[in-house]
């Protein structure tokens, strides 16, 4: 299975009639017996450059403008205060949320996240809004309640090191 397939789903990204609560409504309305919920820290400013590329082109964003867009986040940027302009910081990672294209590169980048953990255990559902991902346990799942989403858990810790993200524990 390749790391980076289409978008799956609408609800990784903001869209309209897309917003927290309705990401808490559809886990009031599915069928989970446990779950967990899980956060990523300063979520686009931990997307790696090269991994928003990869992300981007295999959802058809044509390489050009893949490149074009990984150039201008890895481009100086300078912070001006009180009339003074500070040193150029480089940024090694970064999709700086006020890009138009910042969206679908971070829904890009974590589009594969709900299938490979669904692929992997038939008796988790996943749910996610932005950077926010919950994880759901099937009420038809075999074992302790509970014992599906532990391992989800843990292959979404896996995910998110593999791709470059830091959770928000």
């Amino acid at each position: 299975m390749k790391l980076f397939c289409p978008l799956q789903t609408a609800d990784q990204q903001a869209r309209p009639h897309n917003s927290v609560p309705t990401a808490i409504a559809r886990w009031f309305n599915s069928d989970f017996r446990a779950g967990a919920e899980i956060d990523l820290s300063s979520a686009y400013d931990t997307v790696i450059h090269h991994v928003a590329n990869l992300a981007l082109t295999t959802n058809d964003t044509p390489p050009q403008i893949a490149d074009t867009l990984s150039r201008a986040w890895a481009a100086p940027r300078y912070v001006v205060a009180h009339g003074e302009i500070s040193l150029p910081i480089i940024p090694r990672r970064s999709v700086p949320q006020g890009d138009p294209c910042a969206g679908d590169a971070f829904s890009s980048v974590t589009s594969p996240w709900a299938t490979a953990l669904t692929t992997a255990d038939s008796h988790v559902g996943c749910l996610s809004w932005v950077d926010d991902r919950t994880i759901g346990e099937k009420s038809t799942a075999p074992g302790p309640l509970g014992s599906h989403v532990s391992g989800a858990s843990a292959n979404t810790t896996i995910f998110d090191a593999d791709v470059g993200f830091i959770e928000n524990l």
